[in-house]
């Protein structure tokens, strides 16, 4: 209902970051570029977590190719690498990203760590922790 209140008055109702990519979402399905946009504009102003950051990282391909879209999962990656700068202190938290979130911290160049070893012993855990089976 609300990509049709979109289309025709160019007005967006929601103003949930879960709600916006919800529209986000059907404005991808049925190729409505103008409001793919504006709901990308939109989560970018929206106060970012790193539960939502991860989400909008993990959209479809085919969603996340569009110019607009990658200027959101731009702003998404920012986040989590400015979030977890100094990976040391948050350890606990650092352990229970996903695969794609720790792909993104350990790949900045704004880490604050004493050496690289401080990195590889935290992603050598992290692996351990979401891979118990060596084969994985």
């Amino acid at each position: 209902m609300d990509l049709l209140k979109f289309i025709y008055s160019n007005v967006l109702s929601a103003t949930t970051p879960t709600g916006v990519f919800d529209v986000l979402m059907a404005a991808e399905k049925f190729e409505v570029a103008s409001c793919m946009r504006y709901c990308s504009l939109l989560l970018q102003n929206l106060l970012m977590t790193t539960e939502s950051a991860l989400l909008y990282l993990d959209l479809p391909s085919n969603i996340l190719m569009a110019d607009d879209v990658q200027l959101l999962t731009n702003a998404a990656k920012k986040f989590l690498a400015a979030h977890f700068m100094d990976i040391t202190n948050f350890q606990e938290e650092v352990f229970s990203l996903p695969l794609l979130g720790i792909e993104v911290v350990l790949s900045s160049d704004d880490l604050q760590v004493a050496s690289e070893d401080a990195v590889y012993d935290i992603a050598l855990k992290w692996a351990r922790k979401h891979y118990l089976k060596l084969e994985e």
